[in-house]
């Protein structure tokens, strides 16, 4: 006993002098678990203690420095944490854990685990970085991880970029480690910079996204000028950081970058780098300096940067360095997909201005438009972006006063605007179109915009009036489709506000920033000459304001009593979803007269917005009473339904009360009732709703999945009917195949016997679906052997390698949705493991072949369902064969890496074969 105490004491004096100094410099950090927004000292304390943990987020966002805090509070809880880079893992776990072992002073894992136990202590095993495991690895550090685990009752922290391969294996909640808001980057730059102020360094604060770049900005402190780019941060941190071997060290790092992005890869060979610095001319000393500045890191035998940005910059350097005085040159190397990251850092790297402009000036990508914008890319380049969007906004100005509009059935909305009457905008025009919606978000702008749309408004209304009387004739919701096509619509012909404000609508810019203070939106709202679609992008933008800003629900009723009456359908339901989301900030004053509003609001006949006006209620509290009244009457349906069991008629009333519980205002009361309910009378009214239910819909996989629970096989003919294949016209084909596959899974594990339905299938496609449903019906059979699952495939397998057909690929495509409600119903199909949703971890050389077909014969594709885009099949192969697929596949990948759409795609499942070469 002493002994061992005597050893764990050692190591964690050990673990605390490594990590400590690290996590020290953590600032607090927001996180996000299961839509709750969470300080990062709360993960802290409950991460390691609610289980397994899992940390995503952005590079450089603060991901490993929270898992060894987590590390350190473990510890300080008598727990034995070890941290495992994910990164060195290459099969065995035991060799990882016991090199990081060693390095704390333990003479082995075995030793240290040994007398954690002896001492009934816990473990802890944080995983630091998972996405930088070889992707051929991934799968196998899952089941090492979960296996250790299980065998010393270990809790798993894990950081990754990416979601865990296999992750049913590892259940573990997750933390969203968000990036870090300015106030966060401000308070991690300061403390850096000592007693340096930071205050002169704000705007340059702003233009970087991540807690690294604001470290290396307070380190820097005041040798940093005001406006510098992205790229002169990062080298003025380099050559901060390697002195008088800065210009050497700097030519070496680009050459590296160089050899690494043109061969598409993250690292290198010790060897490859001893012949590249012999052919330079390099000593040994300059590169310990280059590691000793922790620029570049060796890992057993590969050398890599020690921050992807880091290898962000020198590739950027190196595309400069070799165009030499050719601005041409520069946009060529800007064009290939594998440098589609880098392009702020390239334009960052241009010290003539002259010749800055003449790369943007052939340059059409909105992420560049973007970046310079937000000052990322030097200040005459943020001059620049900001002259393109004046003269974008001038043009939009001509466009509000010559476009007018024309009706006709056969449009989306009933009307649409004339063609001849818009603006003609070119590739870099609609980059810069695309831009603006995010300087919105970031408060500027919007005067402009708001201005742009009140003129539009004006426009709106004479058009309305000079075309009334023949929408009437037509039947057109003519103040509706005006405004869809003029704010929300993405199709063509579109105009130029429509590709500003759309974006907001659609909520495409979630993943991004918060909308900044300075847009002042509550105080804008508040003005009484707003016209209506003013307060639609005002409201449309809220939705990314932060949790805690000050609610709109407090102007909403002045807005909804001056507007609702002329607010088109568009504009009726982003003022709904706002209410709505105004609850949780609303005193119970401000609460009853906002649902005061809307009640006085409600159309008496139902009607086209009444259901968002109904949701805005049930958030606001204003149906909790009317709810809990209403169990009484939900209890009194089922015990009627429950007293027919045989009549088809109450088949379909148990099918409804089923989907009540997930949509409808009451859902909660359905909810109750049915939790309430015997096991027998919730068997049999699960059985009544499966023979009820008709089509597919997003409810079917649960119910399924709940029948099926039971273990009973006799209702395998009930639920047989969704292995049929599918109406090929099905507008929800997602929701249909996970009814189909769930189908089949759920048969397999009753043990039934496999439908056939092959008398059915009249084409290539529909032979294919039911091979799939084979295919997912043999894999989940626990009850055979891994070898007969595999052999009862074969048959199946030959119908989908018929490449010749070319519809294996989308078919099977089908399969690779990612859908929460179905996998969290899987979990209830009975069996002693998780059902196989994926056929790919069983046979990916089968799946390898058919996406390497689809792209070597892309014309020949087509479908199942009728709604087809060889584009999402194309996608789906390039994914997947990089995921699956061999060395031999590098030349069909390189051929697809020009591509102007799918080109960045090849790049990546390059990267993935390359990281993770196998055997052609």
């Amino acid at each position: 006993m002493l002994d061992a105490e005597r050893l764990l004491t050692a190591y964690a004096e050990a673990f605390a002098r490594t990590y400590g100094p690290p996590a020290s410099a953590m600032i607090q950090l927001s996180c996000v678990c299961d839509g709750e927004t969470l300080s990062s000292d709360t993960v802290r304390e409950q991460a390691a203690r609610n289980g397994n943990a899992l940390l995503t987020g952005e590079s450089g966002c603060g991901k490993s420095l929270l898992s060894y805090t987590i590390a350190l509070a473990a510890l300080g809880h008598g727990d034995v944490p070890i941290v495992i880079p994910a990164k060195d893992f290459e099969g065995n776990l035991r060799d990882v854990v016991n090199r990081q072992v060693a390095l704390l002073n333990a003479r082995s894992a075995a030793a240290v685990i040994s007398a954690m136990r002896l001492l009934g202590r816990a473990l802890v095993l944080v995983i630091d970085g998972y996405n930088e495991c070889t992707p051929s690895e991934r799968q196998r550090l899952t089941r090492s991880i979960a296996a250790a685990v299980w065998r010393y009752d270990a809790t798993a922290v894990i950081s990754s970029r990416i979601a865990l391969e296999r992750n049913d294996l590892l259940p573990a909640r997750t933390y969203a480690v968000q990036v870090p808001d300015m106030r966060t980057k401000r308070a991690i730059a300061q403390q850096a910079a000592g007693r340096a102020s930071v205050d002169a360094f704000s705007e340059l604060l702003g233009s970087v996204g991540s807690g690294l770049e604001a470290r290396m900005i307070g380190q820097l402190g005041q040798h940093l000028p005001a406006g510098m780019s992205k790229y002169g941060l990062f080298d003025a941190y380099v050559r901060e950081r390697l002195g008088t071997a800065a210009s050497d060290g700097i030519r070496v790092l680009s050459r590296i970058a160089r050899m690494m992005t043109e061969r598409i890869s993250f690292s290198l060979s010790v060897r490859e780098l001893d012949r590249l610095l012999d052919r330079e001319g390099v000593s040994g000393v300059l590169l310990k300096a280059l590691q000793s500045a922790n620029i570049l890191d060796t890992r057993v035998d590969r050398v890599s940067f020690s921050h992807e940005m880091f290898l962000n910059i020198f590739a950027a350097e190196a595309i400069i360095r070799r165009a030499g005085d050719d601005p041409d040159a520069v946009v060529a190397a800007l064009r290939l997909p594998q440098h589609l990251e880098i392009k702020p850092f390239v334009l960052g790297a241009i010290d003539d201005d002259s010749f800055r402009r003449r790369v943007l000036s052939n340059l059409s990508d909105a992420r560049v438009i973007r970046a310079c914008l937000a000052g990322q890319c030097g200040p005459d380049a943020q001059l620049w972006a900001n002259m393109r969007c004046d003269d974008v906004l001038a043009r939009i100005d001509q466009e509000v006063e010559t476009v007018r509009f024309e009706l006709s059935e056969e449009f989306h909305w009933g009307v649409q605007a004339k063609p001849e009457t818009l603006q003609n905008w070119t590739a870099q025009d609609r980059a810069v179109l695309a831009a603006i919606p995010h300087e919105l978000v970031a408060g500027r702008r919007l005067d402009d915009v708001l201005s742009l749309i009140g003129k539009m408004d004006e426009r709106l209304d004479e058009e309305h009036n000079r075309l009334l009387g023949e929408a009437r004739e037509k039947k057109v919701a003519l103040r509706s489709g005006l405004y869809a096509v003029s704010y929300t619509w993405c199709g063509e012909p579109q105009i130029a506000l429509s590709q500003i404000s759309s974006p907001l609508h659609s909520g495409h810019l979630y993943n991004g920033p918060k909308v900044a203070a300075r847009a002042n939106l509550l105080g804008r709202l508040r003005s009484e000459t707003l016209s209506p679609g003013q307060v639609g992008l005002l409201v449309e933008l809220n939705k990314y304001s932060d949790r805690d800003v000050h609610s709109l629900g407090t102007v909403l009723p002045n807005i909804l009593n001056r507007l609702w009456q002329r607010a088109a359908h568009h504009l009726r339901l982003g003022l709904m979803h706002a209410a709505g989301m105004s609850a949780h900030a609303l005193n119970e004053d401000e609460r009853r007269a906002l649902i005061a509003v809307i009640e006085d609001l409600m159309p008496t006949n139902g009607g086209f917005d009444s259901t968002g006006m109904i949701d805005a209620l049930k958030l606001l509290g204003a149906l909790d009473d009317d709810q809990a009244e209403h169990i009484a009457n939900v209890k009194a349906q089922i015990s009627s339904a429950l007293a027919e069991p045989n009549n088809p008629v109450m088949w379909h009333v148990a099918d409804g009360l089923w989907n009540a519980q997930f949509d409808h205002p009451y859902d909660g009361a359905y909810c109750e009732a049915w939790n309430d309910l015997s096991s027998d009378d919730r068997k049999s009214l699960l059985l009544m709703a499966a023979q009820g239910a008709e089509g597919n819909s997003m409810f079917t996989p649960p119910l399924i999945a709940e029948v099926a629970s039971y273990a009973d096989p006799a209702v395998g003919p009930i639920l047989a009917r969704w292995t049929a294949l599918p109406p090929k016209k099905e507008v929800m084909s997602g929701d249909a195949i996970h009814g189909f596959e769930i189908a089949y899974a759920a048969l397999a594990r009753l043990r039934c016997p496999l439908p056939d339905h092959s008398a059915e299938a009249t084409s290539s496609a529909d032979h294919a679906l039911l091979a799939c449903g084979a295919i997912f019906y043999w894999l989940n059979r626990e009850d055979l052997s891994r070898e007969e699952r595999r052999h009862n495939c074969a048959g199946s397998l030959a119908v989908l390698l018929l490449h010749e057909t070319g519809v294996a690929a989308a078919v099977v495509g089908e399969f690779f949705r990612p859908d929460l409600m179905f996998s969290e119903s899987a979990k209830f199909l009975p069996g002693s493991g998780p059902i196989v949703t994926s056929f790919g971890q069983d046979f990916p050389d089968e799946i390898a072949a058919i996406y390497r077909a689809a792209l070597e014969r892309p014309t020949r594709q087509t479908g199942y369902f009728e709604f087809f885009r060889v584009d999402d099949v194309i996608e789906k192969a390039l994914a997947n064969l990089g995921r699956f697929g061999n060395a031999s596949d590098i030349p069909l990948l390189r051929a697809w890496s020009t591509h102007p759409d799918h080109g960045h795609s090849a790049v990546h499942a390059i990267k993935a074969i390359e990281e993770a070469p196998r055997q052609a």
